[in-house]
């Protein structure tokens, strides 16, 4: 039994189905173009589909989301005027809503295809209440809209119609025929008496009880109208419209055929919507003149009007605005293969305007004409495909394209930009604008040009910096490993003093090498952050020199290479920046000293030159060696950052390659020049010219640490306050310090140092040494704080900084917080003691 009825079930629904799908087909047979789509999935089913719709979308097409596919179908056929009527029918939830109210809806709308408009229908119903489905079908309704609108037409044919006829009863039935499905009030005047018969009127354009009124009294028809005017039409327009309807005025104006339009602005409903008002001239069988005048609303037509003029007149305004860049604009019409001229400017313009007229303004045959004369080679392929016809009418958007136009002069680059506008009969129109932007390739080619360059030179100084890490880590490893290798040695030789010693000697020269690595880098680092400037005292230059000729002969000598210097100046004392000139000459006598084999020799000569400034010296100075020398091909890299002709491997001799380059930039921050000359295998020639501000009566001598003797002083008793948060720096400045004799007080920040001045006595501490950088509080801060204590012995403490920032601006900062002396680490024990002789004494 249950079988039976799962059985008789199964039946029923497959009526029910039948029967369903029945009255769908039965539904949508009148369509093209019929789907089912579940209301809540958006699922379509295809029950009809139009040759049209086919061979457009494809069988497949509105299989799917319902949504997107009718918004694509929008897009793309339905005419940009009629977009808002799908509005209600686009999302599933309106059409819910919509079809909730009523069983069907219907929209008439237009779409453009094979370059004219048809009309179609767009028919939405609900199966039941209870179904899930809709149906969405479509169907052209072209002919039958065309035959509506040829009904405007229909009032003179009627009209024409009933002349002949010659009955006047026939002539209004065809005037009412024709005109009361379009206007809502009709009134037929008689041209001599004014007397006015009523066709019809629905109530909307004029008030039945008011024409009832009139009619009745046979009065002109002027006070018909004059109410009408009064009431209805906008307080602008009356004046003019009661003037137009004055009955000698329509005698003048109606023609004997075709209307006499009077167009106004009448208030409906509070709002103003356009109006027209016609007037026609009949004739009954005596040849009795008649008026016919009917009202109707024209609102909806006038604005789709004023729109589309609206945006033609954009399109004008743009190509008008074009002709001022372009100085050729043609208006192409691909159909008609038609090129009209819309503006010409410059002889450019005009030579493309006479060629159009050369050829009877025929697209097909200007274009190859002219790619022919004046298109290059290069360009000519693409040229012709882009204006090409066939192109023009399958482009769907503007486009631009770049050609070069073969002058008298050369080759000179413009751009062609075709944009499309649409006519007000449907058809599209290209523009094709042409300007000059010669200038403006040539400008992207040498930027182009300039960028490729800045690339190859980006590359090179990746490659230099590479090759820089590449050497430095050998550079770097070589004293690490010599300082490495030679601590464990010492402690398997503790006994033996002359090998421990000579184990101590490398150990120190392997650390002065690996520091001057680190500051060569550093000084680099800072040059380029832009942080260098002068710091100018003046200067004895005998002295100065004498110092720097005092360092390198002993070095000259060690290594037996043989040392000449000069000195020819007038003016002893100048303006100079000690630090940054002695850096200069160091760096150069160095790398003489360097490359230059036992045997040979250095020479350095200082020449003042003459001046063309009264207060300023020339001096010149020439550093030449009969060392190695360099290629031609390195000198012209020789300033360049991390470079070296050979490495430290196959040179034997270690070196940053930034010594030259960091000399270059100290030269020209000091407006000087240097020049090198060199040969391989025959040396090196150096030239400094720098320019000197004269102090005369100034014999301000240069301060070098490193030369200065000092008598030696018991520092027993003295205490000295430590202030350094690193552990192993500490124990090792304690351990020098403890060495001297002094007793030391740690404290590892800049708080707990200023506590510890604040506790203590004033007369505790003789000395402070103060790291910079440390947590909680800098070496800077605490400075300040401590010159601020209100007990004056506190306050003037002797601080001098004890950091690992070693460049001449940190030695200026330390000054000024109120520091007394600069050390930089790492630790010299000679420099440390110098320090604290000065110090101690100052206290």
């Amino acid at each position: 039994m249950q079988k039976n009825r799962i059985s008789r079930q199964i039946t029923e629904d497959k009526e029910k189905f039948k029967m369903q799908d029945s009255i769908i087909r039965t539904l949508v047979a009148p369509y093209e173009n019929a789907y089912g789509v579940d209301i809540h999935s958006g699922t379509t089913t295809c029950y009809s589909m139009g040759e049209a719709m086919l061979e457009r979308y494809g069988e497949d097409f509105f299989n799917g989301d319902y949504e997107k596919k009718i918004s694509y179908y929008i897009a793309n056929d339905v005419l940009e005027e009629d977009r808002k009527l799908f509005d209600q029918i686009r999302l599933l939830k309106d059409v819910e809503k919509l079809l909730a109210e009523r069983n069907n809806y219907s929209l008439n709308y237009r779409v453009f295809r094979n370059n004219e408009i048809k009309y179609y229908q767009c028919y939405l119903a609900r199966l039941n209440k209870e179904c899930k489905q809709f149906i969405v079908a479509f169907k052209s309704i072209d002919e039958e809209k065309k035959q509506e609108l040829e009904q405007q037409n229909r009032l003179n044919i009627a009209l024409e119609e009933g002349r002949r006829a010659n009955e006047a009863l026939r002539e209004e039935m065809v005037i009412s025929e024709a005109l009361s499905q379009e206007y809502h009030s009709l009134l037929k005047l008689d041209a001599e008496t004014g007397e006015i018969s009523l066709y019809r009127t629905d109530g909307f354009g004029m008030k039945k009880e008011m024409l009832q009124e009139l009619l009745e009294s046979h009065d002109y028809a002027g006070q018909i109208l004059d109410k009408y005017i009064d009431n209805f039409v906008a307080a602008e327009d009356q004046e003019r419209v009661r003037n137009a309807t004055r009955l000698e005025v329509l005698k003048q104006n109606v023609p004997d055929h075709g209307l006499y339009k009077i167009s106004y602005l009448r208030i409906v409903d509070n709002k103003y919507a356009y109006y027209e008002m016609n007037t026609i001239k009949i004739r009954d069988s005596s040849g009795k003149v008649y008026f016919v005048i009917g009202m109707r609303d024209v609102d909806e037509k006038v604005r789709m009007q004023m729109k589309q003029d609206k945006k033609m007149e954009m399109q004008r305004e743009i190509i008008t605005a074009l002709g001022y860049d372009y100085f050729s604009v043609l208006l192409v019409e691909p159909e008609k293969d038609h090129v009209t001229i819309f503006r010409q400017r410059s002889v450019n313009g005009k030579s493309i305007a006479d060629l159009c007229a050369k050829y009877h303004n025929c697209w097909s045959e200007f274009i190859p004409n002219y790619a022919r004369e004046r298109v290059s080679d290069a360009s000519y392929d693409e040229f012709m495909e882009k204006l090409s016809l066939d192109y023009i009418q399958s482009a769907k958007k503007s486009y631009i394209s770049i050609y070069e136009y073969v002058s008298d002069d050369g080759i000179v680059y413009y751009q062609i930009k075709v944009a499309f506008v649409q006519k007000q009969d449907g058809h599209r129109v290209a523009v094709v604008s042409t300007k000059n932007i010669d200038e403006i390739i040539r400008k992207e080619k040498q930027q182009e040009e300039t960028l490729n360059k800045a690339l190859i030179e980006a590359k090179v100084a990746s490659k230099a910096k590479t090759d820089f890490l590449f050497n430095m880590s050998h550079d770097i490893r070589t004293p690490m490993n010599a300082i490495i290798g030679f601590t464990n040695l010492l402690e398997e030789h503790l006994d033996d003093k002359e090998i421990l010693l000579s184990y101590i000697d490398k150990i120190k020269t392997s650390n002065e090498v690996l520091l001057s690595l680190i500051n060569n880098v550093l000084e680099m680092a800072k040059i380029e952050n832009g942080q260098e400037h002068l710091d100018e005292s003046s200067t004895n230059m005998l002295d100065f020199y004498h110092a720097i000729c005092t360092l390198f002969t002993t070095q000259m000598n060690e290594k037996g290479v043989i040392f000449r210097h000069s000195l020819k100046i007038r003016h002893r004392n100048v303006m100079i920046d000690v630090t940054k000139m002695r850096e200069i000459l160091l760096n150069i006598l160095s790398n003489a000293l360097k490359y230059t084999p036992t045997g040979n020799s250095v020479t350095m000569t200082v020449t003042e030159l003459p001046s063309e400034h009264k207060d300023y010296a020339i001096y010149q100075t020439v550093i030449e060696d009969t060392g190695i020398g360099m290629s031609e091909e390195f000198l012209s890299h020789i300033f360049e950052y991390f470079s070296r002709e050979r490495t430290t491997t196959e040179s034997g001799i270690s070196g940053t390659g930034l010594g030259t380059a960091i000399v270059k930039k100290l030269v020209d921050l000091m407006h000087g020049t240097i020049d090198i000359e060199s040969k391989l295998g025959e040396g090196t020639k150096i030239t400094l010219k720098m320019s000197h501000q004269i102090t005369e009566n100034q014999d301000t001598r240069p301060n070098f640490q490193n030369e200065r003797e000092y008598n030696t002083r018991d520092f027993t008793g003295k205490r000295v306050l430590l202030v350094e948060d690193n552990d192993l720096n500490a124990e090792i400045a304690i351990a020098i310090l403890e060495e001297q004799g002094i007793e030391v007080e740690r404290a590892e920040d800049g708080i707990v140092c200023v506590n510890k001045i604040e506790k203590a006595d004033a007369e505790h501490y003789d000395l402070v040494l103060m790291d910079i950088q440390m947590p909680n509080m800098d070496g800077y801060k605490a400075t300040q704080l401590i010159r601020q204590l209100p007990d004056k012995k506190k306050s003037r403490i002797p601080i001098v900084a004890m950091t690992a920032n070693a460049f001449e601006e940190d030695k200026r900062n330390a000054l000024a917080a109120g520091m007394d002396g600069f050390l930089s680490k790492p630790i010299v024990i000679k420099e440390l003691t110098h320090i604290l002789q000065n110090t101690m004494v100052l206290k």
